[in-house]
């Protein structure tokens, strides 16, 4: 935590304030000039965003994990971009363990749906897409339109800018890189369980049974990459293409993890 509170600390255009909300139950929080708001423990990830945003009195928003860092110019950056092109929400891209993401041709345009940019095609190996919470910056009245759903333990954030989008709010995503994300415990796939998988797919189904078919080749090849062979087989084969889909994922499964199970 400390070393994200110094990268906020040490910007180059200071925040107008600081709101460090604790959602654990026991938590030590460095001293310093910031509010501390707690929740008791427990709550998720995007209760303590959602609490935060009640707090705060500025006009922009911005987020970030307490294992992540901003880069130095990360708010005057984007403070420039977002009055300049009148948007509502801007993400950046980031350093996520050392290597640059997203890819410059998966970079959110503004008037693009977020879902679309994610799962219009499928991606029997890794996505390029990426947008990282700790890179929005948002106007504070877009928090009465649209909210991060609490409800969810994963995700939350591609469901906040989904919702943003349905609303008609302009989104765009800067090819600066502004955030460091440090993979560790929070690492995404430590979090995926077939309840949350299948959870996000009924979201997809109603948004585009396209983008739900797109998903379950993506979350089948993650179960694979964790070896959790039964969870991807019943991911893929809750494609309705499952039969020709098949050989491929099998081939894409094998140079993932040298293993070929029966599919």
């Amino acid at each position: 935590m400390q070393l994200a509170i110094n990268s906020v600390d040490s910007q180059s255009h200071p925040p107008f304030e600081v709101i460090v909300v604790d959602d654990s139950l026991a938590q030590t929080i460095p001293r310093g000039n910031y509010t501390i708001v707690r929740t008791g423990g427990g709550r998720g990830v995007s209760h303590a965003r959602n609490l935060g945003v009640l707090r705060a009195e500025g006009e922009l928003i911005a987020f970030l994990d307490d294992d992540d860092m901003w880069m130095r110019d990360k708010i005057k950056s984007q403070l420039h971009e977002i009055t300049h092109n009148n948007l509502d929400i801007l993400v950046s891209s980031a350093l996520v363990n050392g290597k640059v993401r997203p890819s410059l041709n998966s970079i959110l345009k503004v008037g693009q749906d977020p879902l679309e940019l994610l799962y219009s095609k499928p991606h029997l190996f890794k996505s390029q897409t990426y947008l990282p919470t700790g890179s929005y910056m948002v106007r504070r009245d877009v928090f009465d339109r649209v909210k991060f759903e609490e409800q969810l333990i994963e995700r939350e954030n591609l469901r906040f800018l989904s919702d943003a989008f349905q609303a008609n709010l302009r989104i765009s995503q800067s090819e600066d890189v502004l955030i460091e994300v440090n993979y560790r415990s929070s690492n995404s796939l430590s979090r995926m369980s077939f309840e949350i998988e299948e959870s996000w797919l009924h979201f997809l189904q109603e948004a585009d049974p396209k983008f739900a078919k797109n998903f379950l080749i993506e979350s089948s090849r993650n179960f694979a990459r964790r070896k959790e062979y039964d969870d991807a087989k019943k991911m893929l084969k809750m494609n309705p293409f499952y039969k020709p889909l098949r050989l491929t994922f099998l081939i894409s499964l094998s140079l993932l993890s040298r293993v070929r199970p029966a599919l």
